[in-house]
């Protein structure tokens, strides 16, 4: 339904970190974050979550994924309703209403658009036109200046 790149510039524009931090506690342990994993009965942490890679993973249920994944797995929702979520994080949820619109929606756009462009050609060719003749008027008034001296 969404395309590759619309699902990377959603994720890319929030950070993993943040996000689960949302939903629970986690300590920085070097290069990795740790938490207890929400998805199994967890008493020691063993959700991992890799900052770089924007990726998480349970060492012992297994659970791994991405920020969507998380989300969608956190709230019990779709992919869908987890994409917007994180879009909404992000401030990129305008990227999801481009490519939510409808065929016929789509279309009547570009419709537009087109129509837009072809008045904004006819505009500048009338201004085109209009400068020649500008610019042959000040020709002849020089031509008459000449006589005229």
């Amino acid at each position: 339904m969404y395309s590759k790149e619309i699902i990377e510039r959603i994720k890319s524009s929030v950070n993993i970190v943040d996000v689960i931090s949302d939903y629970q506690t986690l300590q920085r342990r070097g290069k990795h974050w740790l938490g207890i994993c929400p998805f199994h009965q967890d008493s020691t942490p063993s959700l991992t979550v890799n900052p770089v890679m924007q990726i998480y993973k349970c060492f012992a249920c297994g659970a791994a994924g991405d920020v969507i994944s998380y989300v969608e797995h956190a709230e019990g929702c779709t992919f869908s309703e987890a994409l917007l979520i994180v879009a909404k994080r992000g401030k990129m949820e305008h990227l999801l209403e481009l490519e939510d619109e409808s065929e016929e929606a789509r279309h009547r756009r570009l419709l537009r658009e087109k129509k837009l462009s072809q008045s904004n050609a006819r505009l500048i060719a009338t201004c085109a036109n209009l400068f020649v003749t500008m610019a042959k008027v000040v020709q002849n008034l020089d031509k008459t200046k000449k006589i005229m001296i």
